[in-house]
């Protein structure tokens, strides 16, 4: 009897403790969620902050003036300050681009098409100049370079020298920068028409030339009222007087 009263205490205090042990293990479990819970939330707060930072940086990065803003550099093998692939005797390839030689007067390649092929180019004759009207012969057809583009022809008569014109077989001419050129025999260049270059008959040269040695005073010129060259053509007269006053007013 005693001893079921025993055995039943004992059971009845180990159930007790069975219940307390699990009530705290429940509750201990649960705090460990809760904690866990929190500290998950934190660190995902803590990583959209992060990523907004990121990706406001980012914006402002792309508003930056796009001066601010290393250049990109040229892609290998080409020249920055033309954009087009550097070329090297004999690189007859589309849109090659070759440096031009100094002059003048310019050696021309031998492997560039037309009639500059391998001759040592020459500047125009004088006549085609303004200072070199006043002496210049008249022919048929005249082409005078205006003041102001002296240099761009030299400019072009080397791009002809170092292939970097185009040649028409057909009229016999390059053409490079909007003008056009022809080259005599002996290797001197002579422009045809363009941006810069105007282009007179015979009596309109004769006219300039005529002006040019009276200072630009038509009523010192006797011609003017007496040859039939202009008698017979006033429009000459007015032409080389108009073209004239461009060129030293």
């Amino acid at each position: 009897m005693a001893t079921n009263k025993i055995t039943k205490a004992v059971e009845e205090t180990a159930e007790k403790a069975e219940q307390a042990l699990s009530k705290d293990f429940s509750q201990g479990y649960q705090g460990l969620l809760e904690e866990t819970g929190k500290k998950s939330e934190q660190v995902a707060k803590g990583a959209v902050e992060d990523e907004a930072q990121n990706t406001k940086g980012i914006v402002k990065a792309g508003e930056r003036p796009s001066e601010s803003l290393p250049a990109p550099r040229p892609a290998e093998g080409t020249d920055p300050a033309r954009g087009a692939k550097p070329t090297v005797a004999g690189d007859t390839s589309p849109g090659a681009v070759h440096t031009p030689p100094d002059g003048p007067p310019w050696p021309a390649r031998d492997d560039i098409p037309g009639a500059a092929r391998g001759k040592t180019l020459n500047p125009p004759n004088k006549r085609h100049t303004v200072s070199g009207v006043k002496s210049g012969q008249v022919k048929g057809d005249n082409s005078l370079i205006l003041r102001g583009y002296e240099q761009s022809v030299h400019e072009d008569i080397a791009g002809i020298a170092a292939g970097n014109a185009e040649w028409d077989p057909v009229s016999q001419r390059y053409s490079i920068n909007g003008r056009s050129y022809g080259i005599e025999p002996h290797g001197t260049v002579f422009p045809v028409e363009g941006d810069g270059i105007v282009n007179l008959g015979r009596n309109q040269y004769a006219a300039l030339q005529h002006l040019i040695k009276a200072g630009g005073d038509p009523a010192a010129v006797p011609a003017f009222s007496r040859s039939p060259q202009f008698l017979k053509d006033p429009e000459s007269v007015e032409t080389a007087l108009d073209l004239y006053r461009r060129m030293f007013s």
